[in-house]
């Protein structure tokens, strides 16, 4: 590219491989990774320059993705909405999928639950795995698997324990049908946070191990972290016998989770680390990690 003189066609092949880098970088490194943001900025920018592109959706949904992992919740949401109104304008129902599940998860970490599950549920709906599966390279996951395991956690909330459970089930048969590893690794791990929830311990720990071999083998740092902090908080369990072993776990992945630039889960994994102190008999430890969980929500409201 450096070797070619400047034009719009120059500048659309290096859309095209910013795009395909951004998303080989996000599954390696994870969302939030100063690399991803430079490579999905710097596409951005082209778009804006050379106009319309096939591309300029997916650099929308690898900025989205960047600001929801970083806890820019509000960033995220409008870059959401941006990702809709292409979708709808060029009434394109793959590119709709996608942004249903964007603003959805969006929705889910705001705390608005009710238009978070209307989003999820619609991409649910409208999801084919024999026509939509095929965009699953462009972005690394199959929002099939991804808008399932999420509106598992989103049903949960808002007391729906049924067809939450249903939906996780579903994301896990799916994912294992598709035989396509990050998808997989996807689903494993929220199914683990899901069975968090549940406060099915075994399960959750099942989940979780599966996440990181999958993980372990193909590269994936983030679902590889995350297993490391769920299965640590499941390996207490309900009992208080390998509390100690809990805590020094789930320190170890939030430390590396941060050095991903992730923070959107931080204060979950801090709480979880504070029931395994409390687990532990550590109450002072405990009630300090709340308080920066606290913090740090408020921060990123």
């Amino acid at each position: 590219l450096e070797t070619l003189p400047p034009s719009a066609e120059r500048d659309r092949q290096e859309v095209n491989l910013l795009s395909t880098l951004g998303t080989a970088l996000s599954a390696l490194q994870g969302y939030a990774s100063p690399e991803v943001r430079s490579v999905y900025a710097r596409a951005q920018d082209l778009c804006e320059r050379i106009g319309p592109t096939p591309q300029h959706f997916w650099v929308l949904w690898g900025l989205w993705a960047f600001h929801l992992v970083g806890a820019e919740h509000e960033e995220a949401v409008a870059v959401g909405r941006k990702m809709m109104d292409l979708a709808l304008q060029e009434k394109n129902l793959s590119w709709q999928l996608e942004a249903h599940f964007s603003l959805g998860l969006s929705f889910f970490f705001m705390g608005d639950l009710r238009p978070a599950q209307e989003h999820l549920e619609r991409a649910v709906a409208i999801y084919d795995p024999e026509t939509r599966h095929a965009d699953a390279h462009l972005v690394v996951q199959d929002v099939g698997v991804t808008s399932r395991s999420v509106a598992a956690l989103c049903l949960f909330h808002l007391g729906e324990t049924d067809l939450a459970i249903e939906r996780s089930r579903q994301a896990l048969e799916l994912a294992e049908t598709l035989a396509h590893p990050f998808s997989k690794a996807y689903a494993l791990g929220c199914a683990a946070w899901f069975n968090l929830y549940l406060r099915d311990a075994a399960a959750a720990r099942r989940h979780a191990q599966a996440a990181i071999d999958l993980s372990t083998e193909q590269g994936f740092l983030w679902w590889q972290i995350w297993g490391t902090v769920l299965g640590g908080r499941a390996l207490a369990g309900p009992e208080s016998e390998r509390a100690g072993a809990s805590v020094a776990q789930i320190r170890a992945g939030i430390d590396a989770w941060r050095q991903t630039g992730s923070q959107f889960t931080i204060p979950y994994f801090l709480a979880l680390q504070a029931e395994a102190n409390a687990a532990e008999g550590d109450a002072d430890a405990a009630l300090a990690l709340v308080r920066e969980a606290r913090e740090i929500g408020r921060a990123h409201v």
